[in-house]
């Protein structure tokens, strides 16, 4: 039950994540030379954040957290 309560809980903070890209906020890392973004992987009892880019992005992505 523990697994399934964090990923319900993370796909708050994963939409909260979402928000902050589309507005810019945060840029994830580049996998490809299109414009493939990795921001966040979701396991069953991990997460894994990625930011590519200067302080700012870095920042934003803590505050992201943060509010989560």
């Amino acid at each position: 039950m523990s697994p399934f309560l964090f990923i319900l809980v993370t796909d708050v903070l994963g939409r909260m994540i979402d928000a902050a890209k589309a507005r810019g906020r945060v840029c994830g890392l580049k996998v490809r030379r299109g414009e493939t973004h990795i921001t966040y992987l979701q396991f069953a009892d991990d997460l894994l954040l990625f930011v590519e880019g200067n302080k700012n992005l870095v920042k934003d992505m803590m505050r992201v957290v943060h509010a989560f």
